[in-house]
């Protein structure tokens, strides 16, 4: 069984599945030849903040698209590294 559900952390499902729907909103707006990708990380419940990107590319580069998306996690796991530091000096 899922163990947000056995602790009662269960995230809610439809403001998940809204920032997904939205997103797609924003990639249907856009012109397809623009199109460079779009990606969205739901962390789990107190896990970290939620990282969404839409990006426009008319040369629709998809090395371009991995160094953003591995630039933003590398960004929010630095963040919680430095977070975890901090709480292990307060104890």
């Amino acid at each position: 069984m899922n163990q947000s559900l056995i602790e009662g952390t269960e995230p809610d499902v439809k403001q998940l599945a809204q920032r997904l729907r939205a997103l797609a909103d924003k990639i249907e707006l856009n012109d397809p030849a623009a199109f460079g990708g779009a990606f969205i990380i739901l962390p789990p419940p107190n896990g970290g903040d939620v990282i969404e990107t839409l990006i426009l590319d008319g040369q629709q580069d998809a090395a371009q698209f991995y160094i953003l998306l591995n630039g933003r996690i590398t960004k929010a796991i630095e963040g919680l590294d430095s977070s975890r530091t901090q709480q292990a000096f307060r104890r």
